[in-house]
């Protein structure tokens, strides 16, 4: 089969790169420090990315006592060399071969010992493989690189290793969802077959009928708009609320909602003016250990006889848990009481999968109320 343009392009760039980097280490080698140095940036100018090159230009400029010029060019080369590693690790971590990831990250923590991606890498492989011991020690290196660090200190107290919030805090979620917001939608539903929407949809489906219009609905937590999506085309208005910037400017690009708020969605209830005929909280509560504010506030944001439809994940027995994945569980009592301490009713609660975790099915509850 002829090869494409494109790949014999590569090819013949491949060989040039070859025959640039032999002749600037020869330079090297021989005592032409200056030389080399010209040699090696022409090379970078067009392989910007070029490891060893980068390498070699670093050694050739602590040759000439240009020691800050090549203390720059030795961490590129370290940052680039942690950074395809790190890639290579994903992918294998994203087909399960934890133990080839942790090899690689391990390595691109060697390459870049102040690099925050590897070890970040080393605690979630760690964690995949139960080990978390391991992850607990990994997450305390984070710490010491970046001290404070909200999704470090949360996930440790999810670990165990520090005391169990009511919730998650604000800076933890900014920080979180904010980071996934690029790749939110393909992780958890390509490779977490998240369903979550779409039990909520069955849970209002059910009640009201497929088609029966819904009237003003208010979606809290609505990330990119993946929970209120089944619902756009049934309301008479979709307002969403999220805390995080980058979730929201995500939500936007849907163009189902009416209007989209950045704010933290029990500071929302209590302000907002509009009255709503439901409210949706598909991947909230799982935020939250006490549900009791996100009830009070639905009941001040509804109209009398108003719905909410919410989404939790499961747990035996009453009260709520902070599992080691970093969300809540919570037992049917304890949002059964909030809900009815709040003045609502509970029509339906139903469990089903809502997503995987690790190749585990992860179990929640469907809820739906109406306010008195």
């Amino acid at each position: 089969m002829a090869a494409s343009t494109r790949t014999r392009k590569r090819r013949n760039t491949s060989k040039l790169d070859a025959s640039r980097f032999r002749e600037a280490e020869q330079l090297r080698k021989s005592g032409a420090p200056d030389d080399a140095v010209r040699a090696y940036r022409l090379l970078l100018a067009d392989s910007p990315r070029h490891v060893a090159a980068l390498q070699g230009l670093a050694t050739a400029l602590g040759a000439l006592g240009r020691s800050r010029q090549a203390a720059r060019a030795a961490r590129k080369a370290a940052e680039i060399r942690s950074e395809d590693l790190c890639n290579i690790a994903e992918a294998a971590a994203t087909y399960g071969r934890y133990a080839a990831a942790a090899n690689c990250y391990f390595r691109a923590h060697k390459a870049d010992p102040e690099g925050l991606e590897p070890v970040w890498g080393l605690a979630e492989v760690a964690h995949a493989r139960g080990r978390m011991a391991d992850s607990r020690r990994w997450l305390n290196t984070y710490l010491e690189l970046d001290p404070g660090n909200p999704e470090a200190e949360h996930q440790l107290a999810a670990l165990g290793a520090r005391q169990a919030p009511d919730r998650a805090g604000d800076d933890y979620l900014v920080s979180h969802f904010d980071r996934f917001a690029d790749n939110f939608d393909t992780n958890l539903v390509d490779e977490l077959n998240y369903v979550g929407p779409a039990l909520l949809n069955q849970t209002v489906s059910a009640a009201f009928g497929a088609s029966a219009p819904l009237g003003a609905v208010l979606d809290l937590g609505c990330g990119t708009g993946l929970s209120g999506a089944p619902f756009h085309g049934r309301a008479a208005r979709l307002d969403g609320v999220d805390l995080s910037p980058e979730m929201v400017a995500k939500a936007r690009k849907r163009r189902i909602y009416d209007t989209l708020d950045v704010a933290e969605v029990t500071a929302y209830l209590v302000r907002a003016r509009r009255r709503y005929d439901l409210v949706l909280a598909a991947d909230l509560l799982v935020y939250f250990g006490d549900v009791r504010p996100v009830f009070e506030g639905a009941a001040r944001a509804l109209r009398p006889g108003g719905h909410v439809a919410c989404l939790t994940e499961w747990q035996r027995g009453n009260g709520y848990t902070l599992n080691n994945t970093g969300r809540f569980a919570h037992g049917r009592a304890h949002v059964r009481a909030a809900a009815v301490a709040a003045g609502f009713e509970e029509l339906s609660a139903r469990n089903d999968r809502l997503r995987d975790e690790y190749g585990k099915p992860v179990i929640g509850t469907a809820w739906l109320f109406r306010r008195g």
